[in-house]
């Protein structure tokens, strides 16, 4: 992995750095929104206070929804995603070579 940023984020009053590529900033923003998100949900429908707990519950919930969402669709979202961003550097770098061309 190609590391070129340090992003910076709260999760559930807590501090968090994460090493990422530029172009991976704002998807991880919004996995972090919608992480906290749930992790609120789980605080409060159950009463739990354990962060811990709270993430561990929270992460079953979105692998519960991920899961159905493949099981129901046969549809990889995150293979499917990976392809996408390989192809989109294949292109910017196919670009960037025709760029220097003219």
């Amino acid at each position: 992995m190609n590391v070129s940023a340090t992003l910076e984020f709260e999760l559930q009053n807590q501090k968090f750095r994460i090493a990422c590529r530029e172009e991976e900033r704002a998807e991880l923003l919004k996995a972090v929104a919608y992480l906290d998100e749930k992790m609120t949900d789980v605080r409060t429908v159950g009463k739990v206070i354990n962060t811990e707990r709270v993430a561990m519950l929270a992460a079953i919930r979105i692998t519960h929804e991920l899961l159905g969402l493949k099981a129901y669709t046969g549809f990889d979202l995150l293979d499917f995603t990976r392809r996408m961003q390989a192809m989109q550097h294949r292109i910017d770098d196919s670009l960037a070579e025709q760029g220097s061309l003219f």
